[in-house]
């Protein structure tokens, strides 16, 4: 819906493109059925024309309220907004987020991800506090959002369009043969010592990728509206972790070493690599 709007022309009141976030809010007012709104509720019929009749409003803030619930179910039993997005960068599984929570639902200071070996596949060997790996992949987000700036599409036939559009291409390519990768490491077709060397060199060629694609400004994006911007701050669970989804693709977390506190979180920039999405 919003690229249709976008290609008419049409641009949100309060944010720079439209995104599900915008789209969702134009399509559920209820000035859209003819309706008054105060405060949050329904107080009349206006005195202008309405684009969709009440019923049919009706139905479509339902089907909206749907979507809602299967987003609230897609991440129904997640402990931290990070889990499921961390790798290990040296056995390539997927690293486990232990949350704890004290008494008023804030992280506790001993929270802390981990390569788990005791499920038979991770190596042990990679380990996080998590309210410092939460602080700095956020940090990094909070940079992005207020970073990424709108690619005019009239331009889409220029060199400089052009060569953005191989960067990603190629990029997507890379993504693909990760997956591969993966899925033949999991049915045993490539090997443990085969696997790491060549997933760092994929995880590698899309760094630089991105390093390039950063050079160019994206069109349509949604990373510096303002109101995505305001629901990654204080949105809820859901709202966050689908922001989250949107900037960043994967985590990969690098052994840091036998080091104290201080030293492990002043190395957390160099030992955290995040593949943007």
């Amino acid at each position: 819906m919003g690229r249709v709007w976008t290609g008419r022309g049409i641009t949100p009141l309060a944010a720079e493109s439209w995104n599900a976030i915008t789209v969702k809010r134009a399509i559920t007012r209820p000035r859209v059925a003819g309706l008054i709104e105060h405060k949050g509720e329904i107080v009349g019929e206006g005195q202008f024309e309405a684009i969709l009749d009440r019923a049919t409003w009706e139905r479509v803030c339902a089907a909206v309220a749907d979507r809602s619930s299967m987003a609230r179910a897609r991440y129904k039993g997640r402990e931290h907004l990070l889990a499921g997005l961390l790798w290990c960068g040296l056995c390539g599984h997927r690293v486990r987020v232990n949350a704890f929570r004290d008494d008023h639902g804030e992280l506790r200071p001993d929270s802390f991800v981990v390569c788990d070996k005791s499920t038979g596949h991770g190596c042990g060997r990679v380990k996080r506090n998590l309210l410092h790996l939460e602080a700095y992949v956020f940090a990094v987000v909070d940079a992005r959002l207020a970073a990424v700036q709108p690619l005019d599409p009239a331009e889409g036939t220029t060199a400089e369009a052009q060569e953005y559009g191989r960067l990603v291409a190629d990029r997507d390519a890379a993504e693909a043969r990760i997956a591969t990768l993966r899925e033949q490491y999991t049915d045993g077709d490539v090997e443990s010592v085969d696997f790491v060397p060549m997933l760092r060199a994929l995880r590698n060629k899309i760094a630089a990728l991105d390093a390039q694609l950063r050079d160019f400004e994206v069109t349509g994006t949604s990373l510096t509206a303002e109101d995505v911007q305001a629901a990654w701050r204080s949105g809820s669970f859901e709202d966050r972790r689908e922001i989250l989804e949107l900037i960043i693709a994967q985590v990969t977390l690098h052994p840091i070493g036998k080091v104290g506190p201080v030293r492990a979180k002043l190395r957390l920039p160099e030992t955290t690599e995040i593949a943007f999405a």
